[in-house]
């Protein structure tokens, strides 16, 4: 297996991630089964992409890599949640958002239902929430999504620093002292509970060793590269059981790993799905890699940041129709995470917008980039050429 294969497999499995978080949040019956290991996935994918040259040096290696950081996961963070809470009265004017606590009647009992009344902002409440958001502190319920940008950069950068100082200390045993630090997080982690940056800290802490085990794999690589099916198939099948199993044992939770508040039942219980759920998307990707649809799905792979940005808004095309159906009063759109997506098959129907409105609205965007950009190089293209032609 090249290491453009594996790319591809990363890729795969970002695309089947996406697609779980979409059916979680869309109210699908098997939410439970999903919140074990989906979001925990992205967060060993993205250890899979660190490169050990990012800690080699500090000028060429870590700061580099936190300004790729600050522009790929902060300023998305920054920049919707900014539009979204500029745009707060606007929602609640057409009832995507609404301060009326009548929508817990309508919604009580609806499977992962967290819905927020907002109230109408003034203008210092405006700024005030305008600046929180420049300090990854502030969550809108259009952009719930985007607590996983904030975790992925404390996580990616406090790893990369980290692995810094390691190296430069300990530079033989590196892996082993990672290792024994990201365990130690996890412990940590656990135990941090309370207000907002005390969640926001223990999230880190518990996914410090997801990362760690992200790097760990793509390290020991060529192991992975000398299995074939034989391996993957019966390996794919054990870790669906052990999630399966795993599923079980918490029917009665609300969720059973719910990473944005930092809940989960056990270390081991963490552990255990995480890595089944990595095994699981892996063993998955190895086969999809072989069929002819892979380039579509690898594409939706490469736009998971415009699916965790827009689906909730995208969400509440249905949630209008929805309204429309049962006759609902018109504040019942700003039921969070869905309306009735638990309720027949509207959740597919949630599925399917939630996925194809995002990844609609990357594609345009990447031709609005694309065609000036490809001018711009015509024109430099043919001033190069004229100049550098020979006198006549």
């Amino acid at each position: 297996m090249t290491a453009r294969a594996r790319v591809e497999e990363i890729d795969i499995i970002k695309a089947l991630g996406i697609l779980l978080m979409v059916l979680g949040h869309a109210g699908t019956p098997g939410t439970n089964w999903i919140y074990l290991f989906h979001m925990a996935v992205f967060v060993i994918a993205s250890g899979y992409c660190f490169r050990p040259k990012h800690s080699e040096t500090l000028l060429k290696g870590v700061l580099p890599f936190i300004g790729k950081r600050i522009w790929q996961l902060w300023v998305p963070y920054a920049i919707w949640q900014s539009v979204f809470v500029l745009l707060n009265n606007w929602l609640l004017k057409i009832n995507v958002y609404t301060s009326n606590p009548l929508l817990f009647e309508y919604v009580n009992g609806s499977t992962l239902n967290i819905s927020v009344l907002m109230p109408p902002l003034t203008q210092k409440q405006t700024l005030n929430a305008v600046k929180n958001c420049l300090l990854f502190s502030n969550l809108t319920p259009l952009g719930g999504a985007l607590w996983f940008l904030q975790l992925i950069f404390f996580v990616s950068v406090s790893y990369c620093i980290v692995d810094y100082l390691v190296r430069k200390i300990v530079p033989r045993h590196s892996m082993l002292v990672q290792a024994a630090l990201s365990v130690g997080l996890l412990i940590v982690g656990s135990r941090c509970k309370g207000n907002e940056w005390m969640l926001s800290l223990g999230r880190a802490a518990s996914c410090y060793f997801m990362f760690f085990l992200g790097c760990f794999l793509r390290q020991h690589a060529g192991v992975v590269e000398r299995m074939n099916w034989k391996v993957f198939l019966p390996c794919g099948i054990v870790s669906l059981a052990v999630l399966l199993y795993c599923n079980t044992l918490h029917q009665s939770s609300f969720v059973s790993v719910y990473l944005i508040t930092n809940r989960y039942p056990n270390l081991l219980f963490l552990a255990v799905c995480s890595v089944a759920g990595w095994i699981l998307l892996y063993s998955a990707a190895y086969f999809i890699r072989k069929v002819p649809g892979k380039r579509f799905i690898m594409w939706i792979g490469k736009r998971t940041r415009a699916v965790m940005i827009f689906h909730f808004a995208a969400f509440k095309l249905v949630a209008a129709r929805i309204v429309s159906v049962y006759h609902l009063p018109a504040f019942c759109m700003a039921a969070h995470t869905h309306l009735y997506g638990d309720r027949g098959s509207w959740w597919m129907a949630y599925t399917l917008v939630g996925l194809a409105v995002p990844l609609l609205l990357s594609f345009c965007f990447s031709l609005l980039l694309y065609y000036p950009r490809s001018a711009i190089r015509q024109k430099l293209s043919a001033r190069f050429r004229k100049a550098s032609a020979p006198a006549p």
